[in-house]
């Protein structure tokens, strides 16, 4: 995608006094059925673009969501404000305020969750009113969202309607609508093509101000026109390399290639026992 980095032309102000802190402090995970998410994670991110990285399995995901105050860590603790007003997502009253101040966006299919009936244009407007936005009593509130991201054609079409693209694009407005400070972004780019991907990362890093995403695409995270400026790599629940976008995707390229070698030492190992 970096071919087409000519289109990520950041549009978005750098307000540094707006940005988030998020304050994990020893956070581990635990699933119901005893697998593990996270294991004993510190990290504080305050930067305008972070990314985190890593294969299928590594926590990715948990962390994002650990962040966002959907999911409540089995051990350790997590503050997510600014200045000294740092809120804690496992206290509901905290829990409301921090909804307000991040916006979500979920990989793989992200409007799936979606009610299928309701228009684009309906979705957008409760999701603002379910945040207190003032924004959503504006008559042209709908309409300026749409065209921010794309979708002025779609206002009355209902998500079934949409393609893989325009669902795309929809998560973003509908995690933009209440105009958080922070946009946290599980894989906005999944199952996209060049195209598709390219037109998606450059809304969205043209209209959050400040963004924690993961990827697959390191040409997305290495692109100098999205502004990364730092890097997690993630692996077996633990943050393993903390870097520039430079320094991390070398190490992570190393860890591809490490578990790599072991897969084909263990189906190896299997063909001889056979």
């Amino acid at each position: 995608m970096a071919f087409l980095g000519f289109l990520a032309r950041p549009r978005a102000t750098d307000q540094g006094a707006h940005r988030l802190l998020f304050d994990m402090d020893h956070v581990s995970y635990r699933y119901g059925d005893g697998s593990i998410g996270l294991s004993d994670v510190s990290v504080r991110i305050g930067e305008r673009r972070v990314a985190v990285i890593g294969l299928n399995g590594s926590g990715k995901t948990t962390l994002l969501r650990v962040l966002d105050g959907s999911l409540t860590p089995s051990e350790g603790s997590v503050r997510i404000g600014r200045g000294r007003e740092l809120l804690d997502p496992a206290r509901r009253a905290d829990s409301r305020r921090i909804g307000k101040l991040v916006g979500r966006i979920r990989g793989d299919d992200p409007a799936a969750a979606l009610p299928a009936g309701s228009s684009v244009g309906q979705i957008l407007r409760k999701e603002a009113r379910s945040h207190g936005s003032p924004a959503s009593r504006s008559p042209t509130f709908v309409g300026d969202l749409l065209s921010r991201f794309s979708l002025s054609g779609a206002v009355d079409l209902p998500v079934s309607a949409l393609d893989g693209e325009q669902r795309h694009m929809l998560a973003m407005a509908r995690a933009s609508a209440h105009s958080p400070s922070c946009v946290i972004a599980d894989e906005p780019t999944a199952g996209l093509d060049e195209v598709g991907s390219a037109h998606v990362a450059s809304t969205l890093f043209s209209e959050a101000s400040q963004i924690v995403f993961s990827s697959h695409d390191l040409s997305m995270v290495a692109d100098p026109g999205h502004g990364v400026e730092r890097v997690l790599v993630l692996d077996h629940g633990a943050v393993v390399c903390d870097d520039s976008p430079r320094n991390a995707t070398r190490f992570y390229a190393d860890l591809i290639r490490s578990a790599y070698a072991a897969a084909r030492r263990c189906e190896s190992t299997e063909r001889r026992h056979r």
